[in-house]
């Protein structure tokens, strides 16, 4: 195998592993061939990954709704004090905190061990943090700070009261317009100042959109983020990475030539049917977008 073809397979097993983690938190089943198709891989490949999974977090099961043991908490600087976890996902989990010097709440991101030991992962924690540190929008939640402690590497940001936009769907089906636009405006103008500064968010869905208490919108989640003023990077052409129901053809494509501006915004096409018609263009809502 050639080193472009290993490097293209190394992406698709990551690409996978990230996927499984996102399933095993919604409670999906997997189909060990459907999921192989899915990532141009071998079913031994998924089983093997899923196995990898058990180990890493043997607390939790793929079929039905997932069954989660007690989650260790992460050491951190002696200034935060954990209160409780807010998501987990194939990247990492978010707590809520106590920052105590400013006597502050915060959302604070730890990077999962999964992915520390990957350098996509790292690669993708970085892109992530690089990304909001250019950003300052009332609809972008701020970040504060990044660091490494006792072998966990996190930072913390601005925390969002409220719930996402797919648990806010989950829970009322769809939306009259009115209320509709009102978000959408909000996202739409956050996704413009992204575009201006020439980023592409690549990931959004409503499951990256969070709806606070006053019913304002904020998106977060910029770890596929594109600067479209640099090299390649994380994502090769023929890599896939973003959420199939919410991707534009060319992202699906994984070509990334055609990634831009137009990709964010077909992306938010999707969210406004879903929001209007209770459900994605082209499907069912995914199950990890429930949780």
């Amino acid at each position: 195998m050639s080193a472009q073809g290993s490097d293209d397979r190394d992406s698709r097993l990551y690409a996978l592993s990230e996927a499984l983690c996102e399933a095993r938190f919604a409670g999906e089943s997997i189909d060990g061939e459907e999921w192989a198709r899915r990532f141009d891989l071998e079913p031994s490949d998924v089983m093997r990954a899923m196995a990898a999974l058990d180990v890493l977090d043997p607390g939790r099961i793929l079929v039905g709704r997932p069954v989660q043991a007690p989650r260790p908490s992460p050491e951190l600087p002696a200034d935060y004090e954990l209160v409780e976890e807010l998501g987990a996902g194939g990247m990492g989990v978010v707590w809520r905190a106590r920052q105590k010097s400013l006597n502050r709440d915060v959302a604070v991101k730890v990077l999962a061990p999964a992915a520390l030991g990957s350098s996509q992962g790292m690669e993708r924690f970085q892109r992530e943090v690089t990304s909001l540190a250019r950003l300052r929008h009332p609809g972008i939640a701020r970040i504060y700070e990044v660091g490494r402690h006792a072998g966990h590497v996190y930072f913390s940001m601005e925390l969002v009261e409220g719930q996402t936009l797919a648990q806010a769907l989950a829970e009322e089906g769809s939306w009259s317009v009115e209320r509709t636009l009102q978000v959408m405006r909000q996202v739409g103008k956050a996704i413009a100042y992204v575009h201006e500064r020439g980023l592409v968010h690549r990931d959004l869905k409503p499951g990256n959109i969070l709806i606070d208490r006053s019913g304002d919108a904020c998106v977060v989640d910029f770890g596929l983020a594109l600067d479209r003023g640099q090299s390649l990077g994380l994502t090769h052409t023929g890599n896939v990475l973003g959420t199939p129901a919410y991707m534009a053809p060319e992202q699906a494509r994984g070509d990334r030539s055609q990634i831009g501006e137009a990709s964010d915004i077909y992306a938010l096409g999707a969210v406004l049917h879903e929001c209007l018609a209770g459900q994605p263009p082209f499907g069912q809502r995914p199950m990890a977008e429930l949780v």
